[in-house]
């Protein structure tokens, strides 16, 4: 899914929390992207980790992943990915968080909170999923459309995006 950071405060349903975010006035019209993941014993699973993080890098001006503490060798694996933009938080997940997926809203959280301040938009894959590379220039065309347009809600939004691009992304609710 993606988002794009508004000048008030933010609740993702499937964060769990409430963000506070500024909006970049970029008279030039360029924008910051954010993306962002969490992870932990993606090789014992088979997560394609990597697959999902590379397939953002192109939209991306850094990419943020949450690994957790493991022993299978993730963070090496995450650490493979020859990008100066991916950027590893370390963290230890909350066992006592498994029931009803909390675990994993306290970990997206954790990625979240790391993104940049001048982030414009953020850009949210899970370690299961990949973006096609024929969205991305759909993806970068409607962020730049909505980049100053504080009522848009990205993925929501009547004006159609392209068949190509997934209906997967979050509706943001602004209190």
């Amino acid at each position: 899914g993606w988002l794009k950071k508004e000048p008030m405060r933010c609740f993702c349903p499937w964060m769990g929390s409430t963000q506070n975010f500024t909006t970049s006035n970029k008279a030039d019209g360029t924008m910051f992207v954010s993306g962002f993941t969490f992870i932990r014993q993606a090789i014992r699973f088979d997560y394609p980790i990597a697959e999902a993080i590379e397939s953002i890098l192109p939209l991306c001006d850094e990419v943020i992943v949450a690994v957790g503490k493991g022993t299978d060798g993730t963070r090496e694996l995450v650490e493979s990915i020859n990008s100066p933009k991916v950027k590893i938080v370390d963290t230890i997940w909350d066992e006592t968080l498994r029931e009803g997926g909390r675990v994993l809203a306290a970990e997206t959280d954790k990625a979240f909170a790391a993104i940049s301040p001048d982030a414009d938009w953020a850009v949210y894959i899970q370690g299961d999923e990949v973006m096609h590379e024929r969205d991305h220039k759909a993806v970068r065309q409607a962020m730049q459309r909505h980049l100053h347009d504080e009522e848009v809600e990205l993925g929501s939004t009547t004006e159609p995006l392209g068949e190509s691009v997934p209906l997967w992304i979050p509706r943001l609710l602004f209190p």
